[in-house]
């Protein structure tokens, strides 16, 4: 296996980053509806993309998945989105999305 093929391609070094939380912004949407939610969503996302930041992490919860899926449908459709997965560590896994914005040209 070619040296190149070893190493984490650009966005999982950027989930990597994301997920150690030093450069991560957050957003909290516990106890909202959905259409909260998708609002605050669309504010944050919006508002992190003109401040430059890229990396985020967006809290849902588990409860009944309802928030996770608004969350997750916002951010397929979301032309600023570069990247987004659900959170890989143990204590966070299907409460907590990891999301790398689009690079501001």
């Amino acid at each position: 296996m070619a040296e190149s093929e070893n190493r984490p391609n650009e966005i999982e070094l950027a989930f990597m980053k994301a997920e150690s939380g030093r450069e991560t912004v957050s957003l909290d949407l516990h106890g909202r509806s959905a259409v909260e939610a998708e609002g605050e969503l669309d504010i944050f996302i919006n508002h992190q993309f003109m401040s430059g930041h890229r990396y985020l992490r967006v809290v849902h919860g588990k409860g009944t998945g309802r928030l996770r899926q608004v969350v997750e449908d916002y951010l397929s459709s979301s032309p600023l989105v570069e990247a987004w997965r659900g959170s890989t560590v143990p204590s966070e896994q299907g409460a907590r999305i990891y999301v790398i914005l689009s690079e501001k040209e």
